[in-house]
């Protein structure tokens, strides 16, 4: 039976890790992609750790395996609920947040004897977790989101047609199988005889699960596994590499190796590879398009939602709608406090406000002999109360401070027709 158990997590790890790289390769920037391919890692992580305590040569280090893999464990269900919702466009925010706040809890509690109590002997098994007195707590957690998993996935599968019905059947069948069979590693945990003979259905079900994905929703091809696959392919020559090298100088510095010893150098040499290989270039991408992101991203969004304006503005009808958009949007691209414009027309005496966002008290008129309008007027270009106003004549610079105790004032920009002022956009 252990040999079984060693094979069978050994593969569940290389499988899943090979479909969450596809993943992630393929189609990290697609929310339906991202969250399967988070769900398989978790899978992975817990076929490692169930892989490491079967080899376990010490009761010790049993029950610190027994309680690792059960870290990635707490997130399964959650993980897989949430692509499930994804899957069928239902969105669940507040469950999946609470989800993954109840693993977290579970998580802190994980290396206390509350989850894992110790191990013990069961059937051909030399070293059996027995479960801790909240370890229920996760065997409830487990069947409720499994079960609201299969409903939704159940609900939609009746409701749709063609592909997509295909797609959910496809997913429906595949949890009921490997779910199952998951969950008969559990009966030993309370010493009720059962053997956990359904670990090999966890393969049946990523397998079937990439492939309803792969055909009718996610684009997982033959590319991507090769790619994912060159990965690993290189990271397992890397650790063989060192596995080797220590081999040759463990007798020149007499050092003893133990099986175990060598497959944990074997295991971080592919971890280490993997870092270099995968995740460094990954960070350096990462870490530039964030420090781009956090000097470009205002000067971006604010040209991208002034593109927008304009096109808008091309399309309204009337000159209300031109003034109300323009401020609304030119406060929001800027970050502004408030904008106002006012306007007239060659037979009116005064400007009045026709449109303003964020300053409902403003005032609603602005009189023709302000030294606003003088001042733009006389410039037929914006002013920027930055400290350039320095260069205007005193009196206007006094005239200019007066209005801003009155007005809150830091730029106004003209709205010209020839050699007519007809409005004023005050931010």
């Amino acid at each position: 039976m252990t040999t079984y158990l060693i094979i069978v997590s050994l593969v569940n790890f290389l499988v899943s890790s090979l479909l969450a790289f596809a993943v992630v390769l393929r189609g990290r920037r697609n929310e339906l992609n991202r969250q399967f391919g988070i769900f398989a890692m978790f899978v992975g992580l817990w076929s490692a750790g169930y892989f490491l305590w079967q080899i376990a040569a010490t009761p010790d280090r049993a029950l610190f395996f027994a309680r690792t893999l059960m870290l990635p464990a707490y997130f399964i269900p959650v993980a897989y609920l949430h692509f499930v919702t994804r899957l069928c466009g239902t969105p669940r925010p507040w469950l999946i947040r609470g989800g993954y706040l109840i693993s977290l809890i579970l998580s802190a509690l994980n290396f206390t004897p509350l989850m894992v109590r110790e191990v013990l002997p069961a059937m051909e098994m030399p070293y059996w977790p027995r479960a801790g007195s909240v370890f229920i707590t996760y065997l409830v957690f487990f069947s409720v989101y499994m079960v609201d998993a299969l409903n939704l996935l159940a609900q939609h599968a009746r409701r749709s047609t063609g592909a997509r019905a295909s797609l959910l059947k496809y997913t429906l069948v595949a949890t009921l199988i490997g779910f199952s069979g998951g969950a008969t590693n559990f009966p030993l945990w309370y010493d009720i005889p059962i053997p956990p003979l359904g670990n090999a259905l966890v393969l049946i079900y990523l397998v079937t699960v990439a492939h309803a994905v792969s055909r009718y929703q996610l684009p997982l091809v033959t590319y991507d596994f090769v790619h994912a696959g060159i990965y690993i392919a290189l990271s397992v020559t890397f650790a063989i590499i060192v596995l080797l090298v220590c081999v040759i100088v463990a007798p020149l510095l007499e050092l003893r190796l133990s099986s175990v010893s060598l497959l944990n150098i074997f295991l971080l040499g592919m971890l280490v590879s993997l870092f270099f290989y995968w995740a460094v270039p990954r960070m350096k991408v990462a870490v530039n398009r964030l420090l781009q992101q956090t000097y470009l991203r205002r000067r971006n969004t604010q040209q991208q939602q002034l593109r927008e304006l304009g096109h808008r503005i091309v399309s309204l009808g009337s000159e209300q709608e031109i003034f109300e958009n323009t401020v609304k949007e030119i406060t929001g691209a800027f970050n502004l406090a408030a904008a106002v414009v006012f306007a007239r027309t060659e037979f009116e005496p005064d400007y009045q406000r026709r449109a303003v966002q964020g300053w409902p008290q403003c005032a609603q008129v602005l009189p023709v002999a302000s030294v606003l309008v003088r001042l733009l007027q006389q410039r037929k270009e914006p002013i920027v109360l930055d400290g350039s106003e320095g260069e205007l004549e005193a009196k206007d610079v006094m005239e200019l401070e007066d209005l801003r105790m009155r007005m809150p004032l830091d730029a106004f920009v003209p709205i010209a027709s020839d050699d007519f002022l007809s409005g004023i956009l005050v931010l």
